[in-house]
């Protein structure tokens, strides 16, 4: 942090005012010497850039707070050599000369910039293009505090940049720490990033440590810089001893000034310092009391130098009695503040006060002396002298006087001069310069009595030709005595001639009124002539047909006419040319709107003989362009042409209205059927996932039976265990005991946590007590997971065909003899894979699968957990909602219904949508030949949106006609085809909201 320039200066001015001294000023002197030092380095700096071309460094060094030049300007005050004198006197610290060369070629290079703006944004994005972003920083900073206009889009660039740059910056750092030998230090880091101007947060990683090992060496260095400035100010014995430790003090003060370093130092060495700054103040005071005292004795001596020495010159500040009672009082505000002075000091004083009181003697006796014999000499000197001048001054007045009048030649003034000095001039000699020019002067003015008596008798002459001949030949003369008025007048005094001048301007007058009479009546008669013929004009250009567009411009063309001849008949009057202007520029709105007329029958030819729809849009354009359209016609061809669409987009919105994706994938595939799409990483990942899931392997079901002292069993059923089922046998008296241990699944699915025993007990007379479980294997689920399930995922992954993934879930939909929720749970995943790129694995393309995805959701109500078919529950009581859910998706075969709808939009995709008419302006169709039975679109005419035209709709005037054609045929063929290649009739009722907008019926059809 540096000292404002402004505010050093403003304290340096108010320093000057008065005497200040002591160690406030020292400071001061320091701080301002400090100031110039840092400009001086600046424009150094900035200089060099630009003798290495580097025009963006120099004007950033410029715009760097505080302003290079306003500071250099602040800095070259006017009382500067006042100041460096009184540094000087005093040993203060003395400010180098400020280079204001450098500064002036530094302002005249920045000036050059021509427009700073562009040329900024320029060097931005070049280096941004460079990847040179700290580089860019300070340029985006500089825009964003300057410019004005655009300083909230710099300034958000700015904040953006900054954000890239903290970030950088901090994984340098991470990695410095990373590195056992690093390249560069943190703290060299963190210089480089604030020269560009950023700051970093100091109390975030790995910001903190940087910036706080960085303090700690400044803090260190601080302390060592106090210790050594208190150690020199310990022992002063001598004025060189002093200086350096005031030196020695001032840099070490102005340094814990600009930094944070003073609230870091110890507070007991802090103490210490400010005690040996006092004392160096202490000793400043005294010094500079000295010089104050010196200063005064060499005053003293000076006055009494000039007392002594009659002939010594020059100015002296004060007087002999001034000069010895400033220096009494130097000598005594030196001794009431405490300051010691020296033995030498004070016997100089007492000598040259004893000088002083020697000199003093009266000078009053001199002084009357000298002015008793000036007087005398004065009289004596005026009295032989004043006749001569009065004689002379009377001749130089009137030679002055007579100039004068031949240099403003007024008749009066010039009669007036010579009649006021005639006796200068009659005593004067003949041949001096009075006599001469008062002759030529006289001759003047006898020249302008004869003038005056001609332009007189002139007037006369003009005002009886004015008066009885005012015809043309009469005009004529009048003109010719006026021109020879004029030049009379210009060769008279200008205060001679003004009655008669008034008497010539009356007959002007008189005759620029008749003149300016004739003028305004004819100048109204061709008024009225270019009213009427642009009334003419306009009625013509603003007709709504070509008859009264004809009728109009026939009138306008009379008018024309006339007011040509009006105008041919008075060339004299030269303002009537200017309506010529106005003629032509009638003839050229009515050319123009003559071919304009032309122009639009021509169209119209164009638009009925138009092929194709481009065509047919850009003559509808074209006349949509012409301003002579009547507004009807206009409203209806803008409605047509706001929403026009190209025939790609008509196609798409028939085809697969707001799906683009389906679009994508049928525009650019050449048989949907066929392809057998690759996956990407996400899906590749989740089918990874779902064939290597080890839980469906080993799943294990058996078969019990339940028996209650009988030979038949009570109850039988299959149930999945985690474990296969062992049993052990034991003999009893009773029979034989059969011991299984059986280890299942609870309600949620997870395995027991250990196998349970179940007894089952055989009685001799054939009767049965117990659970009897028949030998356990691999459950048909995980069966069907390995040899269906995985081999199916299996073959996705290597690239299988596109429904492959729809067959399998046809599949689950018809194994009946699998759990519902282990089917429901493989579905719903196929479901999820499926949902990453729906048109890639034909997901859209089946109705009734989005209705039994539809369905699933609501039964399951979010996710199925894959051990869900396992619980205990689901095996004893299968989930009615799910066992309901697979009979009715029995009945769909998805796969092969996605593969009709898949034939049906390849067929679709293959057709091509043609220009087949157009509607009239009254909204008639106008059929082309061979569209009989095609389903045609149009612009809606409420709307201006292409429909499929429909009894209840009404094509807009002028709407292009738009008809589908496939193989040559109306776009019913599709379904027809459709129906040959695979045998699913995608007319039925049950697809007919399924089907494109090209294929859906219309309202009426």
């Amino acid at each position: 942090m540096q000292f404002e320039a402004a505010r050093i200066v403003k304290r340096i001015r108010t320093a000057l005012k008065g005497e200040s001294g002591g160690q406030e000023i020292a400071i001061l002197a320091w701080q301002f010497a400090e100031a110039v030092k840092d400009a001086n380095a600046r424009l150094e700096h900035a200089i060099q850039k630009l003798d290495a071309d580097d025009l963006l460094s120099a004007y950033l060094e410029e715009k760097k707070s505080p302003r290079l030049l306003d500071t250099c300007d602040i800095l070259d005050f006017v009382e500067l050599a006042q100041w460096q004198e009184q540094c000087e006197n005093t040993f203060l610290a003395i400010a180098p000369t400020l280079d204001l060369q450098k500064a002036s070629t530094l302002r005249s290079q920045l000036t050059n910039i021509e427009d700073e703006k562009e040329w900024l944004y320029g060097e931005y994005r070049e280096r941004l293009r460079s990847k040179k972003t700290l580089e860019a920083y300070p340029i985006i900073k500089a825009i964003a505090e300057s410019d004005q206009e655009d300083s909230d889009n710099a300034t958000t660039e700015c904040e953006r940049l900054k954000d890239q740059l903290t970030l950088k910056a901090q994984g340098s750092l991470n990695k410095i720490s990373e590195e056992l030998i690093p390249a560069e230090s943190p703290a060299d880091v963190i210089k480089e990033y604030q020269a560009a101007g950023l700051k970093f947060p100091d109390d975030a990683e790995p910001f903190q440590s940087a910036i706080e090992s960085e303090r700690a060496q400044q803090i260190k260095a601080a302390t060592e810089s106090v210790a050594s400035s208190i150690e020199t100010a310990k022992e002063i014995d001598s004025d060189e001893q002093w200086q350096a430790a005031e030196r020695s003090y001032l840099a070490c003060n102005y340094m814990l000034a600009t930094t944070d370093m003073r609230a870091h130092i110890d507070p007991d060495l802090r103490t210490k310092f400010e005690k040996a700054g006092n004392s160096i103040g202490h000793k400043r005071n005294s010094y500079e009391a000295n010089l104050r005292i010196q200063k005064c004795i060499s005053d003293v001596n000076a006055a009494i130098e000039k007392k002594s020495n009659k002939a010594a010159s020059g100015t002296f500040a004060y007087s002999l009695p001034d000069a010895v009672e400033r220096l009494k009082s130097a000598e005594m505000q030196s001794k009431r503040l405490g300051n010691q002075i020296s033995p030498k000091l004070q016997a100089e004083i007492t000598e040259t006060l004893k000088r002083a009181k020697k000199s003093k003697v009266p000078l009053i006796v001199f002084i009357s002396l000298a002015a008793c014999l000036a007087i005398v000499a004065g009289l004596w000197m005026m009295n032989s002298m004043n006749q001569k001048a009065a004689e002379q001054d009377a001749y130089d007045k009137a030679y002055i006087a007579v100039k004068e009048a031949q240099s403003e030649l007024l008749f009066q003034e010039a009669t007036s001069t010579l009649k006021k000095h005639k006796q200068a001039i009659e005593s004067a000699n003949n041949s001096s310069d009075l006599v001469q020019e008062s002759k030529i002067l006289q001759s003047w003015i006898g020249q302008q009595t004869t003038l005056d008596n001609d332009f007189a008798q002139l007037a006369d002459r003009l005002e009886q030709q004015a008066l009885n001949n005012l015809d043309k030949e009469g005009l004529a003369e009048t003109q010719r005595l006026l021109q020879g008025a004029e030049g009379a007048r210009n060769n008279l005094a200008s205060d001679l001639g003004q009655a008669t001048q008034k008497r010539i301007d009356d007959v002007k007058s008189l005759l620029a009124q008749s003149q300016q009479e004739k003028i305004a009546k004819i100048k109204r008669q061709v008024e009225i002539a270019v009213s009427q013929m642009q009334r003419h004009v306009d009625g013509a250009v603003a007709a709504n047909n070509k008859k009264d567009f004809l009728t109009e411009a026939q009138k306008a063309e009379g008018k024309i006419g006339q007011l040509q001849a009006l105008i041919a008949a008075h060339s004299s009057i030269p303002t009537l040319a200017n309506n010529n202007a106005t003629i032509k520029s009638a003839q050229e709105s009515l050319l123009l709107a003559d071919s304009k007329w032309g122009a639009l029958a021509s169209t119209f030819n164009k638009l009925d003989e138009a092929e194709d729809y481009d065509e047919y849009i850009a003559e509808l354009e074209r006349i949509q362009s012409f301003d002579i359209l009547p507004q009807n016609q206009k409203t209806d061809i803008a409605l047509v042409l706001k929403n026009k669409p190209s025939l790609q987009d008509l196609k798409l919105q028939a085809l697969m209205p707001n799906d683009q994706e389906g679009w994508d994938t049928f525009s650019t595939t050449l048989d949907y059927r066929k392809d057998q799409p690759s996956l990407n990483d996400v899906e590749r990942v989740f089918l990874e996932r779902l064939a290597n899931d080890a839980m469906f392997e080993t799943i294990y079901e058996t078969k019990v039976k339940y028996f209650e002292g009988s030979t038949i069993a009570r109850d039988e059923y299959t149930i999945f265990l985690y474990d296969p089922v062992s049993k052990v046998e034991t003999g009893l008296k009773t029979g034989i005991n059969y011991t299984f241990k059986v280890r299942g699944f609870d309600e949620a699915g997870d395995p027991e946590e250990e196998a349970r025993e179940m007894n089952f007990l055989s009685h001799p007379d054939g009767t049965f007590w117990g659970f009897f479980y028949e030998p356990s294997a691999v459950s048909d689920e995980s069966q069907y997971y390995e040899k269906t399930i995985r081999e199916t995922l299996l073959k996705i992954l290597a690239g299988a065909p596109r429904f492959t993934a729809i067959d399998l879930i046809d599949q689950l939909n018809d194994a009946r003899t699998l759990a519902p929720a282990f089917r429901a749970y493989w579905q719903q995943q196929l479901f999820t894979f499926m949902k990453l790129n729906p048109w890639k694995w034909g997901m859209p393309l089946s109705p009734s699968l989005k209705e039994q995805i539809k369905k699933l959701s609501i039964i399951t109500r979010g996710d199925i957990n894959k051990r869900q078919w396992l619980s205990n529950i689901e095996q004893t009581a299968p989930s009615y909602d799910l066992s309901e859910y697979f009979r009715l998706s029995s009945k769909k075969d998805l796969a092969q219904e996605a593969r009709a709808f898949a034939t049906m939009y390849q067929f679709a995709f293959e057709g091509e949508y043609n220009f087949a008419g157009y509607a009239d302006e009254g909204g008639q169709i106008q059929r082309g030949e061979g569209f009989e039975g095609f389903k045609l679109w149009a612009a809606n005419a409420l709307t201006g949106r292409y429909e499929p035209i429909s009894e209840q709709s009404a094509p807009a005037p002028y709407s292009p006609l738009i008809a589908y054609q496939f193989e040559d045929k109306p776009s019913e063929h599709i379904l027809q085809k459709t129906l040959f290649i695979t045998g699913s009739n995608l007319s039925s009722e049950e697809f007919s909201e399924h089907l494109p907008p090209i294929l859906q019926k219309n309202d009426g059809e």
